[in-house]
């Protein structure tokens, strides 16, 4: 937006990008993207392997599992 120049605390480095903050910012994307499936993979396992009631309990907007 150009609203407020920050400084750069470090100069422009082709190379450190290259070799070492893309792989960092790469795998800290597929590391998020894993945690993701892994979170929904336990969520789906608890509701229809254990058939845990989960769901509705941390879901307030369905009204159920509220506590009162």
């Amino acid at each position: 937006l150009g609203l407020l120049q920050l400084p750069d605390f470090v100069a422009r480095d082709e190379a450190l990008a290259k070799s070492v903050l893309l792989p960092l910012h790469r795998a800290g994307a597929y590391l998020l993207a894993a945690l993701v499936v892994v979170h929904i993979s336990g969520v789906l396992k608890h509701r229809w392997i254990d058939r845990a009631d989960l769901l509705p309990r941390m879901w307030p907007a369905r009204g159920k599992g509220t506590p009162k």
